[in-house]
Formats: structure tokens, sequence, C-alpha cells
């Protein structure tokens, strides 16, 4: 138990900053790891770290195979197990536990690396709706009798269902995830875990510079600051303008101010490791560049213009995908990758593709063209289940038309590779999150697309002839502003 503690702090901790590392460590010491003696809500807990510190371990780390001696798909799956048994010995639908709600959390976050979002968003419901009945949903600091520490635990609690309804809800109807009126819940202060006990008596004084905390406190901002664009649709005046500025203005602002606080020395954003705060930067310019992408695309749609004719969209959506790519394959970023895996770029690969099936075919399309490939490849199956799977399989098809017809009689580019770690070094060696396309890795286009088209999903049966691919729907089912939700 206490290895897979330990790998849950590494790997899990700094990025799903929902628990007390010293009162589990405690409570694992006293308990001697032995399960069986704790109460089912803790015992739940456990199980629940047991199975995401699994998770986020490689297949290649020689922990797995020398503690448990099997391969990690199928260790995966027996912490999966136990993890669904003591949560329901936890009656965790009908709980009252904090306890029990952080461990349904953590479960939920990692459980989305394996399972399709559907899935996850459906049981992320169940979890609000927990969270709204233990009253979560309100700052702990109005409620008499309620300690200092749990008032910190609580919110932690809250605002991780909040990153995790966001991140589920991605793909599937926005209107219907938490909405910032529903709670007042304050972000959890700025401290390290040595900071707050369950025995202090006096309010959390919060400190200045990186902590603990650090992370989370990055994420409750993104948090809001894609809400603060989503509805700024609504707040729009006929002219496009919000307070007499351009909307489009405001938004990429609030993403330069964004990107600006988190570089600007000393950032309370990075944690002093370097290899974390490397994957950090790539992951926040990851997350800005996506906000930037999705002012710019509401801008165009509000101005009926076509996003595919806008060669900056495009090359901005190729910069999230690929950078994207690059962090799930970084063998120095390996141990957090569990964070961005089952999480598909619709958005910007639709953008992408629509793109490429605007223009002639050339150098550039062919070159999108394996970011896609290699961005799809690295996919789960589950992501076949999602319900925007279909309208970017009819997109992808479409794009696979053009180029086939584009290159009957010229050969494709190919492209040389730069290794993995070059791309994350870049990322170690500057304070700014870097701003430029990184290398595309050479792929092989064309072979996947046809692999993942498949009809698991209820699709007429086709050949194994990549030039069979018109059983898909055709071309009027592709037009991504009848779908494209951000």
């Amino acid at each position: 138990m206490f290895f897979t503690w330990q790998a849950y702090v590494e790997n899990i901790d700094p990025f799903l900053k929902i628990v007390h590392v010293p009162t589990i460590t405690e409570a694992l010491r006293s308990s001697k790891c032995r399960l069986a003696v704790m109460d089912p809500a803790m015992c739940a807990l456990l199980s629940c770290i047991s199975f995401a510190a699994i998770a986020s371990l490689t297949e290649e780390e020689w922990q797995v195979c020398l503690n448990y001696n099997v391969d990690k798909t199928t260790l995966s799956l027996r912490f999966r197990a136990g993890a669904e048994s003591a949560l329901a010995r936890a009656d965790f639908v009908n709980t009252t536990a904090l306890t029990t709600i952080q461990a349904f959390t953590i479960f939920l976050s990692v459980l989305q690396c394996e399972e399709s979002t559907r899935f996850v968003w459906s049981l992320t419901g169940i979890l609000i709706r927990l969270a709204v009945s233990l009253g979560l949903h309100k700052d702990g600091s109005q409620f008499k009798g309620i300690s200092p520490f749990e008032v910190e635990m609580r919110r932690r609690a809250w605002w991780h269902i909040c990153f995790l309804d966001s991140r589920t809800g991605d793909s599937q109807v926005h209107d219907a995830q938490i909405p910032e009126t529903l709670f007042d819940t304050r972000p959890p202060s700025n401290v390290d875990d040595k900071d707050i006990s369950p025995l202090m008596t006096e309010p959390v004084i919060p400190r200045e510079g990186p902590t603990d905390m650090s992370i989370c406190l990055v994420r409750c901002r993104v948090w809001r600051m894609i809400r603060a664009m989503r509805a700024s649709d609504q707040h729009a005046d006929a002219d496009d303008t919000i307070d007499g500025r351009p909307r489009l203005e405001r938004s990429l602002d609030a993403v330069r101010d964004f990107r600006e606080s988190l570089v600007s020395p000393p950032s309370a954003a990075w944690t002093g490791n370097l290899e974390r705060d490397a994957f950090l930067r790539m992951i926040t310019d990851i997350v800005a560049s996506r906000l930037e992408l999705m002012a710019k695309y509401q801008d165009l749609i509000a101005k009926n213009l076509d996003p595919a004719s806008q060669e900056d969209l495009f090359n901005l959506a190729i910069k999230v995908v690929d950078l994207a790519y690059k962090l799930r394959r970084s063998p120095s970023m390996s141990r957090w990758a569990w964070l961005s895996q089952g999480f598909l770029q619709w958005q910007p690969l639709v953008i992408i593709l629509g793109h490429i099936c605007a223009v002639p075919w050339g150098a550039t399309s062919e070159k999108a063209w394996t970011t896609v490939g290699q961005c799809i490849d690295t996919m789960p199956e589950a992501i076949q289940h999602e319900p925007l799977w279909q309208p970017l399989r009819r997109m992808l098809s479409r794009a696979h038309r053009h180029r086939t017809s584009s290159t009957e009689t010229a050969p494709a580019a190919t492209f040389t590779p730069a290794p993995d770690s070059e791309v994350a070094a870049s990322y170690c060696e500057q304070a700014l999150p870097v701003a430029s396309n990184p290398p595309h890795v050479e792929g092989l286009p064309g072979e996947w697309a046809f692999s993942l088209m498949d009809t698991s999903s209820g699709a007429n049966t086709a050949g194994n002839d990549l030039m069979t691919l018109n059983w898909l729907a055709d071309e009027k089912g592709a037009d991504p502003t009848q779908w494209l939700i951000w």
C-alpha cells in the first residue's frame, strides 16, 4: 500500500489536490496499511487512491513488474474492481461522508483515462448531486460547527468536481454543466498541506508564492475564464461588443493576461520541480492556445465567416493538437500523462480537417494530416463511442477522399521526426510557454484512417480496402458549425 500511496503522491496529487497528504499518511501508519480495520469511507478512499496510482504508471515502469508481476492492464482492472467494490461498501450513492465524495471524485477523474467520456460524464452527474446534497456548493465558512480544516477540504472537493464536470462535458452538452451561479464556494487557499491540520482552530492564512495548491488554483482560474468566454455570447451587444469593447479583443486580452501572470516572476504557479514545471508550462500553453482558438472561432461564427478559410486559426489548431500529442508521448513527462489520456482535442481537430478540405492539397495539408493521424492513433478505443465521433469520422472521410484525389499522381510528403525529449526540454529551459509550433512527427497518413473508422458503433460493414470509405456519411454531415461546441 505504501508503494501505491507514494506513486499517488508523486503522480496524481499535484494535479488532483483533493486529499490532505499528512492525514492519509498517518492513517496508513496507524492502521499498518490494513484496509480491513478502517471504516468503509476511508477504505473506499484508499482503494480509489490505489487505482489512481496504478493508472498513472506507464507500462514500462519497472515497479509494476517488480511489485505485482503482472502487466499494467491486468493490474489496473484488478484495482478498478477493488475500488468499485469499496465504493459500493461505502454506499456512495447515499453517502453523507466527505471522505466518500473524495474517493468517488478521484475514481472518476482517473476512470476517464480508460472509459468513454460519456460514461464518466453520466456518473459525474451523480457525484454533483451528492456534493450538492452535502452542501459543498456553499462555502463552508457560512456554516457553524465546521472547522477551518474541513472548510478547506470541502473547497478542494467541490472545485475538483467542477474540473471533472468541465473536462467530461467538453464533448457533451455544455448547458448541463455546473453554472457559476449555482455555487459560492471559494477556491481553496494557497497553502501547503503542512500548513493545515484537522486539529487547527484558527482560520487558514494563505501563503505567497508556489504551494501545493498552485496548480489547483490555476485550474480554478481557467475554469472561470472558459465560463466567462462561453457566456460572452449572451452579454454581447448587437455590434458584438461588451461595454463598448469588441468581444474578441476582451477575450484575447484575458488570455494574454493569463499567460503573463504565469510567467511573471515570481509566479505562484511553478512548484520548484523542474520536470513537473515543464509539464505545467506545456499544459498552460495548450490551455491558453485553446482559449485563444475558442475566442477567434466564436468571433468568426458571429460574423458569419467560414473558420475553415482562416490560416491563423488553422495554425493555432495545429499547435494545440501537436502539443497535446507531445505531452502524452514525452518520456520525461510520462508519470503525469494520465491527465491528458482519453481527452481528444475535438474542436482543434475539426478546424484542421475543415481547413485542409477547403484548400488545395499540399505539403502543409500533408503535415496537418500526419498530425491528425498521430493524435487519433494514440486515443483509446472508447473514443469511438463519443457523440462527436460520428461527425468527426465523416470529416476524416472527407479529408481522406480529398487527399487521395490530390495525391494519386504525386507521392505524399514525408517529414523528419523530432525526438519527444527535445520538445520537453524546450519547456524546461525557458520560463515563457513556447509560442511556436514544435516539429511534426512523421506518421503514416492514411493507414490509421481506416483502422479507426470501424463499424463497432453501428455503421454498415466495409471492406479492408482504404478506398471503400464511401460507406461513411456524405459531406453534408461534415459541417462543423452544426455540431462543434466549446
